[in-house]
């Protein structure tokens, strides 16, 4: 490898390392897809970046960036070239119709194997750089956002038994029964009524007895 070589490779490695840095420390979604875009435009100097979340089937969700009203515009497109990229879970290139851009590569964000938990697209006003560096940086946010996902996961857990268990001791105290009598009674009224069972919880601690009269 040549000297150059070698040092543009050590320098992309410590800006790697920052970006690495800088996504783990995003405080939720909104902040971690702010943070990915103004990372990607300083990273592959591109100044037009979009970078969303995708949900089932590929539905893209929140989106952020100076691009994102191009992003969600190729997203509405069901054989364009997002479309292709997500289907085959690696960049894609293509031309653009805008004033902004010429160009534009749509990256899937796909933390290790599995499908793809967001895209990034980098819309460009002319030639397209040097994509050498895409797969390390795209894998760094998708494992940010599967890491952001998760810990909103077991947060919702935690809070869903802390109500849970909270209505349980209402309910015991009020009533004279016991915890299975009393979970009965509370998931009883959440599948008659249609109403998630932390919310049924909810109701219960805060009126200090049934949300509906049984």
């Amino acid at each position: 490898m040549r000297t150059d070589d070698e040092q543009l490779a050590r320098r992309k490695a410590a800006e790697l390392a920052d970006v690495a840095l800088r996504l783990q420390s995003a405080r939720d979604t909104t902040d971690l897809l702010t943070v990915t875009a103004e990372l990607a435009a300083a990273f592959f100097g591109c100044p037009s970046v979009g970078v969303g979340t995708l949900g089932r089937d590929a539905a893209l969700l929140d989106v952020a960036g100076p691009a994102a009203d191009l992003l969600r515009d190729d997203a509405a497109a069901p054989a364009g070239a997002l479309r292709r990229s997500l289907e085959a879970g690696e960049p894609v290139s293509a031309d653009v119709r805008s004033d902004a851009a010429r160009r534009v590569t749509h990256v899937p964000l796909i933390p290790g194997r599995g499908r793809a938990v967001g895209v990034l697209s980098l819309y460009w006003p002319g030639t397209v750089t040097d994509l050498t560096y895409v797969s390390p940086f795209s894998t760094h946010v998708a494992v940010a956002m599967e890491s952001l996902w998760y810990q909103h996961r077991l947060h919702a857990s935690i809070e869903t038994h802390r109500l849970v268990s909270s209505s349980l001791g209402v309910l015991m105290e009020r009533y004279g029964i016991d915890s299975r009598e009393a979970y009965e009674v509370l998931s009883g009224i959440s599948l008659e009524y249609n109403v998630k069972l932390p919310e049924i919880a909810r109701r219960v601690i805060e009126d200090r007895d049934l949300p509906v009269s049984r």
